[in-house]
């Protein structure tokens, strides 16, 4: 007894009936707590009461089902109720896949149980199937399925209908089963005595021998009908014979008031063709999936019937499904099939004995077994002749198999087992979708120690459709790209790029360099760049690239970009680089670092930033990214600072040369003892760029070498319109702020800035001022002031007069 079934009767209680206490014990005895974790005994209890509800009364015959959902749950509950039979619980659980609600907990005892003449439930015995049964007992099959609550719909009357027709099915196949497999018999010992000149004597024992060997348990035989061929002088049709329907299409002829007298349908055109073909069987697949035991597409197994001048006037048709053992046995044991084989190797002139005749068996052997039924020896051949020597070649190949009657294609993948992943066959099922447009896919794989992976796909085709396999290599040329791996594709762009000679040299160092999350980011064309670039860059030395999103044409990304740095030598911290970008002004939305660890050679390093930049209208965009980049390596290199003022670059379109300036400005205010912090003028320039960049116009109209025009003129407009442009600023400390860096800027007599490497060089900036113009002066004032500024040293030297010696007064 299980700990589920003992907690189950002591929740029960004493006074539990005796019923009560075998049906608890018959349903949960091979449950364990794993399986019903997540419920109480409570719970458990209630779905003994769903059992107990369902069977009370249950008419001879007849199955009970219910379904509905768990109040307060996410499940819904599928209770049935049926004489017991075979492939009852997984033709019902095939059923709700069909419907994508996947079972979770299945409870399906087998009970011997006594119901009076009403079918009212009076007796449940404690007794296996096997025991000695009392009299006037049945043996029913009570099944409770757990299953995904459908939220689509509180209505489970559909589902609970579609049970019903599995059950009747079910029912059906399994009471006419003797009558199918004796029918089978009889028509192979029909064909034993068939004389037809269109039919060799070994192609009718063989026949004969597939239907026998069918009856001997490798086929579940599901349905039978026969059929009378017909035609009206503009085509063929099909009639089904009254009388004739045997398990499934004889429940489904109940069900839908068949008439005696069915009217013929006429077959699609490929079926025409095939329809007077001189075989005695017909191996196919149907179109239609099986509604017993499990839910792949029917096997067809066709018959023909012939009048006495050997003309096809008819067919009898048994659907089913291969049994198990018919997956295991050996080719050369089945008939038809071992007939095939040798026929095979005859036209591929190989001897039975040979090596190669040995490949060519196991190659068939490892064949899906119903594809190989429905397969000619000429489609074997082309398959073959086709994947024999593949293992010895690294190479896609596919081979195309139309069925006869148009209603489906089989596709044969063959491809190097390290490529093959889920993604890559999705990948495939879509590419081959497309091609054939089909209306769904099934799939296999095939996966061995061998070279080569083999994917088998079934394409069911719209009605009426015709295949076209002529697109072959178009199709074979589609796989290949999509199980191309990152590595071949980032090989083949490194011959391109480095050329043949130089490309043994360069994959041994980047081969396995980058980590799968890059490879999953950026196409090998992308690693190739960045390898080149890693490749030119000095130890420490940042190279940036910058792409705009707008360009993507994605919404919403017109200020949005990407820079990504990439540096050799000692890694890159987050928290170094990360305030970088924000002093530049922009928000950073993602990032993604990645190690490029080189064999042979220092590891390089790739960090990538999503940023959006902070205005909806920028000035200056041509130039946007080069001003960016140049600013984000100068502070990256230390020839300048990095604060808030680095926004101006974004925000008001200067260099970053135009921001050091800003910045000595600013600087030199301290000295002067201003009330305002740094961070106050860094806001004050950023709420106003328009006049940080009038600022650096009239200072490069004082000092720039090459400015052109008249330097006073152009400074004596410039500032007139600064100062008429103030009038409009709200804030008074803002105009005060301004006012300031202008008197700065037309107090600076002259300069270094301009000197050759005076920036680019992170030299120390000298400005010479005159002192007296200065309003926010302290006195007593100097006759002028040289004020040094860089990132590494500050300082002002004093003069008194045009000949003083002068003193540092601050540094």
């Amino acid at each position: 007894m299980t700990d589920v079934v003992t907690a189950v009767i002591d929740a029960l209680g004493n006074e539990a009936h005796q019923s009560q206490q075998i049906l608890a014990r018959k349903v949960f005895r091979y449950v364990s707590w794993d399986d019903v974790s997540g419920f109480t005994p409570t719970v458990l209890l209630r779905q003994l009461d769903e059992f107990a509800s369902v069977a009370d009364e249950r008419p001879h015959g007849r199955p009970n089902v219910e379904v509905h959902d768990l109040e307060g749950s996410e499940i819904a509950l599928a209770t049935i109720v049926v004489d017991d039979m075979p492939f009852l619980v997984d033709s019902l659980a095939g059923a709700l896949q069909v419907e994508g609600r996947n079972p979770r907990l299945i409870l399906h005892p087998q009970l011997i149980v006594r119901r009076d003449d009403e079918g009212r439930l009076t007796e449940i015995f404690d007794l296996e199937t096997d025991d000695p049964r009392p009299e006037g007992t049945t043996v029913e099959a009570w099944i409770q399925i757990q299953m995904e609550r459908n939220y689509l719909s509180d209505d489970n009357r559909q589902t609970a209908d579609h049970l019903r027709r599995i059950l009747r099915d079910v029912q059906a196949a399994i009471q006419d089963w003797p009558l199918m497999r004796e029918q089978a018999k009889a028509l192979a010992a029909e064909l034993d005595q068939t004389v037809n000149p269109g039919w060799s004597a070994e192609e009718v024992c063989e026949s004969a021998a597939l239907l026998r060997w069918m009856a001997d348990e490798h086929f579940l035989f599901v349905g039978y009908k026969e059929y009378a061929l017909y035609s009206d002088g503009q085509g063929d049709g099909l009639r089904p014979i009254a009388g004739t329907a045997l398990g499934v299409l004889r429940a489904a002829d109940a069900a839908s008031g068949a008439e005696v007298d069915e009217p013929w349908v006429r077959l699609s055109a490929l079926a025409q063709q095939h329809a007077h073909d001189r075989v005695p069987l017909v191996l196919t697949k149907a179109n239609s999936r099986s509604t017993v035991h499990r839910s792949s597409y029917l096997d067809y197994v066709g018959v023909k019937l012939l009048n006495e001048s050997g003309v096809v006037i008819g067919e009898r048709r048994f659907l089913g499904l291969y049994t198990g053992s018919a997956f295991t046995e050996s080719i050369t044991s089945i008939p038809i099939l071992r007939e095939r084989f040798v026929r095979m190797l005859d036209i591929m002139d190989v001897a039975p004995d040979s090596h190669t005749a040995r490949d060519l068996r196991q190659l068939i052997e490892t064949l899906p077994r119903d594809e190989f039924f429905a397969m000619h020896t000429e489609q074997l051949v082309e398959l073959a002749s086709a994947v024999i020597h593949l293992d010895e070649r690294r190479q896609v190949k596919v081979v195309i198999r139309p069925d006869d009657y148009g209603r489906y294609a089989s596709a044969f993948v063959y491809l190097p087992r390290d490529r093959y992943n889920t993604d890559v066959r999705l990948q495939i099922e879509a590419i081959l979708q497309a091609a054939f447009a089909a209306v769904s896919v099934d799939h296999s794989v095939h996966v061995t120690e061998a070279p080569n992976a083999r994917l088998h796909f079934i394409l069911h085709l719209r009605e009426g459709s015709t295949p076209d396999t002529h697109a072959i290599a178009e199709i074979e040329a589609a796989i290949a790209a999509a199980a191309r791996t990152w590595l071949d594709d980032f090989t083949a762009e490194v011959v391109s790029v480095v050329g043949s000679e130089r490309a043994s040299t360069f994959l041994y160092q980047y081969i396995d360099a980058f980590p799968e999350g890059y490879k999953e980011r950026y196409a090998p064309a992308v690693a190739v760049s960045d390898a080149m670039t890693i490749a030119k860059l000095d130890t420490d030395e940042l190279a940036i690239e910058i792409s705009r999103m707008s360009d993507s044409g994605e919404p919403g990304a017109e200020h949005e970009s990407r820079v990504r740095l990439i540096r050799a030598g000692d890694p890159m911290s987050l928290s170094a680089v990360l305030p970088l970008l924000q002093h530049l002004g922009v928000e950073v939305l993602d990032e993604y670092p990645f190690e490029i660890e080189r064999k042979g050679l220092h590891s390089a390093w790739v960090m990538d930033f999503g940023v959006r930049l902070p205005v909806a209208e920028l000035p200056d965009t041509e130039s946007l990214d080069a001003r960016f980049s140049d600013a984000l390596r100068a502070v990256w290199s230390g020839k300048a600072e990095s604060d808030d003022f680095n926004g101006l670059v974004v925000r008001a379109g200067l260099r970053w040369e135009d921001v050091v300036l800003i910045r000595a400005y600013a600087r030199y205010l301290r000295q002067l003892g201003s009330t305002y912090g740094q961070d106050y003028l860094q806001q004050t320039l950023l709420n106003n760029t328009a006049f940080a960049k009038r600022l650096i116009a009239i200072f490069d109209s004082q000092f720039r070498p090459d400015f052109i025009g008249d330097r006073g003129a152009a400074k004596a407009d410039l500032s007139q319109r600064f100062l008429a442009e103030l009038d409009s600023v709200p804030s008074l400390d803002h105009d005060r702020i301004l006012r300031s860096f202008l008197s700065l800027v037309l107090g600076t007599l002259r300069t270094s800035a301009f000197l050759p490497g005076a920036l680019t060089d992170a030299r120390a900036l000298a400005f010479k001022i005159d002192s007296r113009s200065i309003q926010d002066m302290p006195l007593p004032k100097p006759f002028v002031e040289i004020w040094v500024y860089s990132p590494r040293v500050e300082g002002v030297h004093l003069l008194f007069g045009r000949v003083a010696r002068g003193g540092i007064r601050w540094s």
